[in-house]
C-alpha cells in the first residue's frame, strides 16, 4: 500500500471552498484499491490518497488529481477576471 498527503493553500477560504467543490466530485467512484479523502480547512485543501499496487499507480492518481486542480483553478481565475 503506498499512500500520499497533499496539501494545497490558497489566498482565500473562498477560493479554496470553490476548488474543493470542484474537484470533491470526483473521487466519488473510485476504481479498487484507491482511496481518496478530501478535506477543506480555512483557505488549504488536504487531499489523503491510499493506493493498492504498484507506486506508478499513486504517481499517476495524483497526476490525474493536479491536472483536475488545475483545470478547476483556471476556471475560477477566468470567473473572477470576467465578474470584476
Amino acid at each position: 500500500m503506498h499512500s500520499a498527503l497533499l496539501k494545497i493553500k490558497y489566498e482565500s477560504s473562498e477560493i479554496a471552498e470553490a476548488l474543493y467543490r470542484a474537484v470533491e466530485p470526483d473521487n466519488v467512484d473510485l476504481p479498487s484499491g484507491l482511496k481518496i479523502k478530501v478535506i477543506k480547512r480555512e483557505n488549504s485543501i488536504l487531499f489523503y490518497i491510499e493506493c493498492e499496487g504498484k507506486i506508478g499507480r499513486l504517481l499517476q492518481t495524483l497526476d490525474d488529481l493536479l491536472a483536475c486542480i488545475q483545470a478547476a483553478e483556471r476556471s475560477i481565475v477566468s470567473a473572477q477576471q470576467r465578474y470584476k
